[in-house]
């Protein structure tokens, strides 16, 4: 048994994180180390057998483990069968929050898309490089609609998509998804336009990433009654939730300046990234101009809500507030019991009047505050 598999063995507190690349001898070691392991929190596998029953005993492991929050499969071709297999661990694993599927020759996303919804700890989900093209998206999206996804960093980044209708509707409802990497996948301007619709009213997407997605928004599709760039261009004038948009490698041209025009309204992104779009140099430094404007105004009000908090929060702050406010009431006290002597209604007396000195100041050490 190696280093490794010893300090796993004895549940090491220092070791957090094991490389899966051996053979079926030496991955059966590390699932029975693994049993009563409550350290370690990432597993990469990359190198697994064919046989299904291997990747079931590493699923058994993920099922039963109460400490690993990172699992990735990256590069290792488990395909849908073994996306299966591992769906099941899901179902039952309470501390994975993070998993890796990337290019796991996946073709069909029915088998994990139950697992989804039911999952209520996975946030991070890597799928990239799969081609499980628009049927496989469309799965993906139910499980966004779904009230209980609990995903807020997805990556679907080339995987065949051509059609993300449903994905961009799911937007609308969804309110945990922060990441979504579409790139590399030709939906072209029918899906920037579905895009275009579903932020208008998503209230919680952050970082969106279409790199090399056939956009153009060219007036020439206008012809079929849709003004394509019109649509992108006032979602980013009423979105004010999404801080990061990358469109590089899309052919985007003149349209550019309208684009530059439009991120000038917006208040809320702070990077935009147009590498290889063929826009100019003088629309890209136009943009980040805007953006900079953005992250400097978002500084200063987390500058501001900083001071404020540290205000609060300072020594004594909170007794300082009590004094005064137990002050403004003992002052409220003699005014209103002064007021009742003298026969003044309440809301006449603007100014304490001095009749008697030495009987306010009696008044007032009754009602002050030990």
């Amino acid at each position: 048994m190696s280093v490794e598999l010893d300090k796993i063995k004895s549940n090491d507190i220092h070791y957090r994180t094991h490389v899966v690349r051996s053979e079926k001898e030496q991955l059966a070691d590390f699932c029975s180390a693994m049993q009563n392991n409550t350290s370690l929190t990432e597993l990469m596998v990359r190198q697994v057998g064919k046989e299904i029953q291997e990747i079931s005993s590493l699923s058994a492991v993920i099922q039963k483990n109460q400490s690993l929050t990172k699992v990735s499969f990256e590069g290792v071709y488990i395909a849908n069968a073994g996306a299966a297999v591992l769906a099941s661990a899901l179902f039952v694993n309470a501390t994975l929050t993070d998993l890796d599927l990337g290019n796991c020759g996946l073709t069909l996303m029915s088998g994990l898309v139950p697992a989804l919804k039911q999952n209520k700890k996975l946030v991070k989900l890597s799928l990239k490089s799969n081609a499980f093209a628009n049927a496989g998206c469309d799965a993906l999206a139910e499980a966004l609609t779904y009230g209980g996804s609990t995903l807020t960093e997805l990556n679907l980044s080339s995987c065949n998509i051509t059609n993300i209708n449903s994905l961009s509707s799911s937007l609308t409802t969804n309110a945990n998804l922060r990441t979504l990497d579409l790139s590399q996948n030709e939906f072209g301007d029918e899906g920037g336009v579905a895009l275009g619709v579903a932020l208008r009213t998503n209230k919680c997407l952050r970082t969106l990433k279409i790199v090399s997605c056939g956009l153009t928004f060219t007036n020439k599709l206008e012809t079929a009654g849709k003004n394509y760039i019109t649509t992108f261009i006032d979602m980013l004038k009423a979105n004010g939730t999404l801080l990061s948009l990358d469109l590089s490698a899309n052919t985007l041209g003149n349209v550019g300046q309208k684009l530059a025009a439009a991120i000038k309204e917006n208040q809320a992104l702070n990077e935009v990234r147009m590498v290889g779009c063929s826009t100019g140099e003088k629309v890209i430094a136009e943009i980040d101009g805007y953006t900079k404007r953005n992250r400097e105004q978002g500084s200063q009000q987390n500058s501001k809500i900083t001071d404020s908090k540290i205000l609060s929060s300072a020594p004594g702050a909170s007794t300082a507030q009590s004094t005064t406010n137990k002050a403004a009431k003992a002052t409220a006290a003699t005014v209103v019991q002064l007021n009742n002597e003298m026969k003044i209604p309440t809301k006449q007396f603007l100014e304490p009047v001095i009749v008697d000195r030495a009987r306010v100041t009696k008044i007032k050490n009754a009602t002050s505050p030990n």
